[in-house]
């Protein structure tokens, strides 16, 4: 080995170096300047792993709020003035044949058939056809997140039994939409069926 001296020719050092500063203190200088320098990338393997970490957890993230999107997306029924809200919002032309008026062009609710209120409470309601032609009762059984349970029914005027009594279930697949009937395979002591099913229509299980 021989001397080397340095530009100032004030210090000098043996060349070539010794093979453990070339191992030990070359590496550790070279990973000293590649940290100092921000556009080098000294670990790119550390880099691929901390994105990688990003993105599963932007993905937890996104998948918390999921349940909270779909419930936005829910259909939402209201906890008070029940039968207003129903005699509102029902698509009767869902309805089994012997409640609903027949069918016209455009028309979906109670008010496009010129259906009128004749008595509203909280959970119950009696609606009349124009000129008294159809008379239907519907009082609310039971609510559920899946849909709201109703007994309707087509009264007597001398309040004897009804003609014809069924138990419905109103669903609807969100807030802006219509209620859809069907009958409910579901039994209520104050709701007995009269009158038979509709084979024309599907009932629902629950």
């Amino acid at each position: 080995m021989g001397e080397c001296v340095g530009p100032d020719r004030r210090s000098t050092k043996l060349w070539p170096p010794p093979l453990d500063d070339v191992r030990h203190g070359g590496l550790a200088k070279r990973e000293a300047l590649a940290f100092n320098k921000k556009d080098i990338r000294v670990v790119p393997m550390a880099e691929r792993s901390m994105k990688m970490k990003t993105k599963v957890l932007l993905a937890v993230v996104a998948l918390s709020y999921a349940p909270l999107g779909v419930a936005g997306n829910k259909a939402e029924y209201p906890t008070e003035k029940v039968a207003e809200f129903v005699i509102e919002k029902l698509d009767v032309t869902s309805l089994p044949s012997a409640f609903r008026p027949k069918k016209e062009k455009g028309k979906k609710t109670f008010a496009d058939y010129g259906f009128t209120a004749q008595r509203v409470d909280e959970n119950e309601a009696i609606i009349e056809a124009a000129g008294g032609v159809k008379r239907l009762a519907i009082k609310v059984l039971d609510q559920k997140s899946s849909g709201i349970y109703v007994c309707v029914a087509e009264p007597v005027e001398n309040g004897g039994w009804a003609k014809t009594q069924s138990v419905l279930v109103l669903k609807r697949n969100d807030s802006s939409a219509l209620l859809k009937g069907r009958e409910s395979f579901r039994e209520f002591v104050a709701c007995p069926v009269i009158g038979g099913s509709d084979s024309t229509t599907d009932a629902y299980g629950d």
